[in-house]
């Protein structure tokens, strides 16, 4: 009986909302064929080499035997992006994922690459200007199913649900203004992911939640919460922000919260029926937290929201891609020869422990 075809989505962080937004909703609607591998879990290599085309998600140069095995047997191979990491790596970032995300690097490698998948129009465009790859395509965030509570909270729980790089704006601009609000109506403030250095404020009541690996099961925890509205600041001093997705409106509309945001470029073309924008003063986020604390306002802008989810990040476009992956390459992924797969998995695991043994080998130059 002919194998159903499937694409591999290869990605490091299977729990992250960078995999769960734009591929773990397509795998739940689409499981026969969208399967999400991590390196790491076991037999991984073999379920790649199965695949009829596998996506890598934000690596290019990492995957280890996965990676291996999807080069030698000449897989259809499609990057996918939510960050411009070169851009990243111009502006000095350290982190040693990025040190190879230079535009040399990324060219080359791009090379061997039937396709680019970006998530955002401004990311597409920076890799058609440098010339990374031909014709790179729009691959948005697919939303979540909306929920809405059965009943509002009579008081205001706002959540901060985002990553230490906006720390200082939640402690500098936007616990100011909660304090401010919090002499006028009874606030709570939840902290996901922060250490438990929030001064404590007369009338505010801070809650630490710990960080989610899973980005769903923050989802789940929110609502749980009874979040009625969602913070999330703009990060200062880098031009990626032009190339991010408002992904809060996406997080927000499926908690059933009111989303207030900094203002960026990532918030422009958002309907504004749907979403609060701040400047990065304590003054505009105050004035516009007060506002989002209006039970009838929040009622409107909650319909609207559930609209502007729906139409731009139905997820249509993204079932498109995947059933074109499938035309293309299903016939030729069940012709592929068994034996040439398994013998490229096992080549694919002496590979990894070359890697591994190459690493120990590093580390003891190092100590002597």
């Amino acid at each position: 009986m002919p194998r159903q075809p499937y694409v591999a989505v290869l990605t490091h962080e299977p729990l992250s909302a960078s995999t769960a937004l734009f591929f773990g909703t397509l795998a739940d609607r689409m499981p026969a064929v969208v399967r999400v591998v991590s390196p790491r879990q076991q037999g991984a290599a073999a379920l790649v080499s199965h695949a009829c085309a596998v996506v890598f998600v934000r690596g290019l140069f990492d995957y280890g035997a996965s990676g291996f095995t999807a080069r030698h047997l000449h897989l259809p191979r499609y990057y996918f992006l939510d960050d411009n990491f070169v851009l990243l790596n111009e502006e000095g970032g350290r982190d040693r994922f990025l040190r190879r995300y230079t535009e040399q690097n990324v060219r080359r490698e791009l090379a061997g690459f039937e396709g680019v998948w970006a998530s955002s129009t401004p990311l597409v465009d920076d890799l058609m200007r440098r010339r990374l790859f031909a014709s790179p395509r729009l691959f948005p965030p697919v939303a979540l199913p909306a929920w809405r509570p059965e009943s509002r909270p009579a008081q205001i729980r706002a959540a901060f649900f985002g990553g230490r790089h906006l720390h200082s704006v939640l402690h500098d601009v936007i616990v100011p203004a909660l304090a401010r609000l919090a002499t006028q109506h009874s606030v709570t403030l939840i902290i996901v992911g922060a250490d438990a250095t929030t001064p404590n404020v007369p009338g505010l009541e801070v809650i630490h939640e710990p960080y989610h690996d899973s980005y769903l099961a923050g989802v789940r925890r929110l609502r749980e919460l009874e979040v009625n509205i969602l913070i999330h600041p703009t990060a200062r001093a880098t031009a990626n922000n032009a190339y991010k997705i408002p992904h809060a409106v996406i997080t927000a509309n499926a908690i059933g919260a009111v989303p207030v945001v900094g203002a960026g470029p990532a918030y422009a073309s958002v309907d504004p029926a749907a979403v609060l924008q701040c400047e990065d003063t304590a003054k505009s986020w105050y004035d516009t937290l007060a506002i989002a604390a209006r039970p009838e306002y929040a009622d409107r802008l909650l319909e609207a929201l559930g609209r502007y989810c729906e139409s731009a990040f139905g997820g249509a476009v993204n079932q498109r891609f995947v059933d074109e992956l499938i035309a293309r390459h299903g016939a030729q992924g069940a012709l592929r020869p068994a034996l040439t797969r398994h013998v490229v998995t096992a080549t694919g695991g002496v590979y990894d422990l070359g890697v591994r043994l190459a690493g120990r080998l590093a580390a003891l130059r190092t100590r002597h």
